[in-house]
């Protein structure tokens, strides 16, 4: 059986921008401007030292806060409005346009991470992925496809990593089933040295 290792795609900022124009005085922020419709928009970087950083999409004028958005887990998707009065498919929209922007010019660099673990079985694949956030908690997810349903696919989300699903994502599945599949994966993925417990945490080895 072959094991085959694929990667999560993480937007990081590569650049400290000491001003975007001689007008504009930007000392030690991180990130860069861009401008859409006359509004100025800045994508900052906040790193970790104990696992993935995340991105901020922020609106400011002066000490006033318009907008601020996140992308907690650094895959090119904002997750939360922090602040301002727009949705989440508005705050993409300009996230989007500000990493497209930021890749033209330098700024923004795809690095690959590897928190992810295929295995299979005689009626399904599995796909496992680790996320270490420095905002909010460690968690897995787990993708079921069905080898012969080509568009059946369950997501389940362990919020704690602990081995414990909370909720489905997506998709229906009975959730005894579901969880005897979760923990199939998680010990065949100890086996093959995929997967770490630790302190009462399951991760996937980068």
């Amino acid at each position: 059986m072959f094991i085959i290792k694929h990667t999560i795609i993480i937007f990081t900022i590569l650049l400290i921008l000491h001003a975007c124009s001689s007008s504009e005085n930007t000392t030690g922020m991180t990130g860069f401007y861009f401008r859409i419709g006359g509004t100025k928009y800045q994508i900052e970087t906040v790193p970790s030292q104990f696992g993935q950083g995340y991105n901020v999409l922020a609106h400011r004028e002066g000490n006033i806060i318009y907008l601020l958005a996140i992308d907690k887990e650094q895959d090119g998707e904002i997750d939360e409005v922090v602040a301002g009065n727009i949705d989440l498919e508005e705050a993409n929209r300009i996230y989007h346009y500000g990493i497209s922007y930021g890749e033209r010019i330098g700024y923004v660099k795809k690095r690959f991470f590897e928190r992810k673990y295929d295995t299979t079985d005689e009626m399904y694949e599995y796909t496992l992925k680790t996320y270490i956030l420095a905002l909010g908690p460690t968690f897995n997810r787990l993708t079921i496809k069905h080898k012969m349903r080509l568009r059946s696919e369950i997501v389940i989300l362990d919020m704690d990593a602990n081995g414990e699903i909370e909720r489905i994502e997506k998709g229906i599945g009975d959730m005894e089933e579901l969880r005897r599949q979760y923990r199939y994966v998680l010990e065949k993925g100890i086996k093959e040295s995929k997967v770490e417990y630790k302190e009462g945490t399951y991760k996937v080895i980068p």
